[in-house]
């Protein structure tokens, strides 16, 4: 939608002057934050002066966007990336359920290049998704960052990636990262047991002026859900989660005193 936009020569502010859609509506849709009705998507086709089979086309995606479990599956290896890393620029609160990897926005170079290999990307593509990553990660560290909440289960800090050394690393870096004003970091531990969060993870996402977001990822598809009913089953999950996690003291003082992973 935005790359038909363009072509007829419109600004975000002209299409919301001429069919009365607030900016921050077509501007979300076309980032992906958000799906448009097939009727408003037909409206905006009808003043982007889009006719034939690619209204036929684009008419067929907007209804499949709005099919339950309709998954986006990315054209590019972790195409879905660039979605999400616009989707944190963004955000004023980020909320991180993470069981089974540390969260992209806490990995050290190291972890993150190990992984990368893991999934089977040649030299050359792991050096660019790295460099994604760490630009990714600016965004904590940006002036008004976003308030961001990491809850992980030990599991995630048990299993070694590359080896003992790189997990140390990881571990530091974390603690580090503790450190910072708007980073919150709570691990959950064996002793526990089961919990909730064993069977999803998730990322919602919060915004100061538009709906919150929720986002899923998988190997080579995400999916990205909008709106606050939605989004407060989330939360809940996320108290119960706290409830079940270490304090924020007590999660960073883990890594050094259990070092063997």
């Amino acid at each position: 939608m935005k790359q038909r936009r363009l072509s007829a020569g419109f600004t975000l502010q002209e299409v919301a002057d001429a069919t009365g859609f607030h900016m921050s509506t077509l501007s979300r849709a076309e980032t992906g934050v958000r799906s448009l009705s097939p009727e408003d998507t037909a409206a905006l086709l009808a003043v982007y002066r889009v006719t034939g089979p690619d209204r036929t086309r684009i008419l067929q995606l907007s209804r499949q966007a709005h099919q339950v479990d309709w998954w986006e599956p990315s054209p590019r290896t972790f195409g879905h990336m660039d979605t999400l890393s616009h989707l944190e620029s963004m955000a004023s609160h980020i909320t991180h359920s993470a069981m089974l990897r540390i969260p992209g926005l806490l990995q050290t170079v190291d972890y993150t290049r190990v992984i990368m290999l893991n999934v089977g990307h040649d030299a050359s593509t792991v050096r660019s998704r790295v460099e994604a990553r760490l630009l990714r990660q600016k965004v904590l560290a940006k002036p008004n960052a976003p308030r961001y909440l990491a809850i992980l289960d030990e599991m995630a800090l048990r299993r070694v990636a590359g080896s003992p050394v790189v997990m140390a690393a990881q571990m530091t870096h974390m603690i580090q990262m503790a450190g910072r004003p708007n980073v919150d970091i709570r691990i959950i531990p064996f002793a526990h047991g089961s919990h909730v969060g064993l069977d999803s993870s998730y990322v919602v996402m919060r915004f100061p002026n538009s709906e919150p977001a929720l986002y899923f990822e998988q190997f080579r598809s995400s999916l990205i859900v909008d709106g606050e009913r939605t989004v407060a089953f989330y939360d809940g999950l996320t108290e119960r989660l706290l409830q079940a996690a270490w304090s924020p003291v007590e999660s960073v003082r883990f890594p050094p005193a259990r070092r063997r992973v």
